[in-house]
């Protein structure tokens, strides 16, 4: 499980808004938590596809690529942060640690 809390300069406090794949937060600068399913809702809903290509050069797939996680996301976002909760330890997918 996760949390995560916003605090945009560039929004009025206590101004509610939407996050694409996540849901309805509160500049509020308080912690919400956000559960497991949630998260994997918000990487998803980020995923795109990807074509696999033969030794032609011809799509033969195409194959689904996973969104960045909560983490990765908002790594470097002024004013929201988001953190694991204890007890919780993320394993990213091999590849997914850029």
């Amino acid at each position: 499980m996760y949390s995560i809390k916003f605090d945009l300069k560039d929004r009025g406090k206590d101004e509610e808004f939407q996050v694409p794949g996540l849901g309805t937060f509160a500049n509020d600068g308080k912690w919400n938590d956000v559960t497991e399913e949630s998260a994997d809702a918000y990487r998803a809903h980020h995923s795109t596809y990807e074509d696999e290509l033969d030794e032609n050069g011809q799509v033969k797939s195409r194959v689904v690529v996973p969104g960045p996680t909560l983490l990765q996301a908002y790594s470097n976002v002024e004013g929201v942060t988001v953190k694991t909760n204890k007890n919780v330890q993320q394993t990213l997918p091999e590849g997914d640690d850029k």
